[in-house]
């Protein structure tokens, strides 16, 4: 009888034992916490455990610490609680802990499994910096603060998302995130969104986009791009900024090594400290007309840089703006009176050229950082600006129309490609195999490609770069009206206008409307403007003495309907306008 109540007691001790999946983990435990010295560590001793210190840190042994998540005696993971354990694969955080603190899994670079607790608020700075192998962060509800770089240099991370409950999130927090391709803000937070699915995270209120990845498509209402948003973003290699951005902040696009062409709008009128320093794909650059401040180092170590252009518009060029581009061949600057720069601004300007407004090379020749350069070039020129000019259509109800785009180019650069966005209006649509480039794009290939919410990507590209005429039109597209729709006057847009030169510097237009105006069928409107007037008659008149002319319709001529457009139908024209139904 004694022998069997021993026994029991046996077995209930044996279960009160944490079985450790990692000897390395459970040795550890065991030195540390094992009161009863029984070398096992027991849920007792487990859960009175407040605070585990460093002494798992530097250790490059252990594998998994599920057991973590019997230490419920917990409320933080402590400063550099498991700092650079390089083979720790798994742990799960009790429930309980409030904080993981500064560095507590630093350098955990093989971790990919970590379980989180639904009691945390606050993930301070470095916690997970260079966690390499973590692929998906969901931050659980009820975080409130994520610290700086909490998550930067995580080369792995590919998605991530925060809660509504975050509220104070450091700009750094995902620096360094080389391949990060989705971020999501819960769209019951009220600091931060992530607007029209962007895969970025923008400050609600004052519409900074904070952090990008790869795949961020910048809204059409962000600002500005914040301090840090996509540094050390590798996977990104192309960004259009909209029109509207007016600041490009600090380091915003730093260390962006594959970043091979950059669309800045006219908008903006500071470009920040840093904001390109390493973008070491970049080879060509336009600087829009509107800027008016480069800050210190801003396209620094642009190690492919082969041109520069600088807008009249610019007051203000900071130290070392474009320091370590040991290829830049050629710089134009719209300004006539040299801008103060020093010595290292252009290091490289003893190997390039220099083009200058006519009738001020004298005061280049004589300016300190501007006096170097290799060959200074006068040039007959005007600020780099392309427009679009997009005429109105007119169309009957159930009718198809042409959409016709004109160019208006200042001649100083050449382009091989272009891009841009048509937007239609509801109950209009465009005949995809429509497109008809101009006598200008010679050699361009098209495609258009429906984009979904009545929006069409035009793309064009050639091998030559044949748009260097100054004006004239660019290309026109066929659109259909619904029969549906009601007479009216409608408006598209054309947006995201982007023209690439050889270099891949690429220029930016603004967004350009044009009116679609949509009339019911009337016969006698020659014209096709929707009117029955005196336009119309003399039109008729000129066609009928053999004159030819343009913007003649011929199936609203035939008035009276004999298959002949002759004299009567003008007269039954005159009728029309005069208010005679007789005809």
């Amino acid at each position: 009888m004694v022998f069997l109540g021993l026994w029991s007691m046996s077995q209930v001790s044996a279960q009160n034992k944490i079985t450790f999946d990692d000897n390395g983990v459970k040795a550890i435990c065991v030195d540390n916490w094992d009161t009863d010295d029984d070398g096992e560590l027991s849920y007792e001793e487990a859960a009175a455990v407040n605070d585990l210190g460093s002494v798992f840190a530097f250790n490059d042994e252990i594998t998994s610490f599920d057991e973590l998540a019997f230490f419920v005696g917990l409320r933080e993971i402590s400063t550099y609680a498991f700092y650079k354990c390089y083979n720790l694969k798994r742990v799960s955080v009790p429930e309980g802990v409030t904080s993981l603190k500064r560095c507590a899994f630093f350098d955990c670079n093989a971790l990919s499994d970590i379980s989180l607790p639904t009691t945390l608020t606050t993930i301070e700075e470095y916690a997970f910096d260079a966690c390499q192998s973590i692929s998906k962060m969901n931050v659980p509800d009820g975080v409130t603060t994520i610290g700086e770089f909490a998550f930067s240099y995580c080369s792995g991370l590919l998605e991530f998302s925060i809660p509504s409950t975050v509220t104070n999130m450091a700009k750094n927090a995902l620096s360094n995130c080389y391949y990060l391709e989705r971020i999501q803000v819960d769209p019951a937070n009220t600091v931060y969104d992530s607007r029209d699915d962007c895969n970025a995270i923008i400050v609600t209120k004052t519409n900074t986009l904070a952090i990008g990845c790869k795949n961020t498509i910048i809204p059409s209402d962000v600002k500005e791009i914040g301090i840090g948003a996509f540094t050390g973003c590798q996977g990104l290699t192309n960004i259009y900024i909209p029109q509207g951005v007016t600041y490009i902040q600090e380091r915003a696009f730093s260390s962006c090594g594959y970043l091979e062409r950059v669309s800045i709008p006219t908008t903006v009128t500071t470009i920040g400290t840093g904001a390109f320093w390493g973008c070491s794909s970049l080879t060509g650059v336009v600087i829009p007309n509107g800027v008016t401040s480069i800050g210190s180092s801003a396209f620094k170590s642009c190690r492919k840089l082969t041109s520069v252009y600088l807008p009249s518009s610019l007051t203000e060029i900071g130290t070392d703006a474009f320091f370590d581009s040991p290829i830049l061949s050629e710089v134009t600057v719209g300004f006539s009176t040299p801008l103060t720069i020093t010595e290292a601004t252009f290091p490289n300007r003893k190997k390039a050229t220099l083009y200058v407004p006519k009738g001020s090379k004298r005061a280049f020749t004589q300016a300190i950082g501007w006096k170097d350069f290799n060959n200074i070039v006068e040039r007959d020129m005007l600020d780099v600006f392309v427009n679009l000019q997009p005429e109105d259509i007119f169309v009957y109800v159930g009718n198809s129309g042409q959409l016709t785009v004109g160019l208006t180019n200042d001649a100083l650069m050449k382009y091989k490609s272009f891009q841009m966005d048509v937007v239609l209006p509801e109950g209009i649509k465009a005949d995809v195999q429509s497109v008809v480039l101009s006598s200008r794009c010679e050699g361009m290939t098209a495609k258009v490609t429906e984009l979904g919410d009545n929006t069409y990507q035009l793309s064009c590209t050639s091998d030559n770069m044949p748009l260097t005429a100054t004006e004239g039109s660019l290309f026109s597209i066929g659109v259909e009206v619904s029969a549906d729709i009601d007479p009216g006057e409608y408006t598209g847009i054309i947006k995201k206008c982007i023209f690439t030169c050889e270099d891949g510097a690429s220029v930016q237009t603004e967004d350009t409307q044009f009116l679609i105006h949509v009339s019911d069928y009337r016969m006698g409107d020659i014209n096709h403007d929707g009117n029955v007037n005196v336009a119309d008659v003399m039109l008729g008149i000129n066609y009928v003495l053999g004159n030819n002319p343009s913007a003649f319709y011929s199936d609203k001529a035939d008035v009276n309907g004999d298959e002949q457009i002759n004299i009567t139908d003008v007269m039954c024209i005159v009728k029309i306008i005069m208010g005679d139904g007789s005809m």
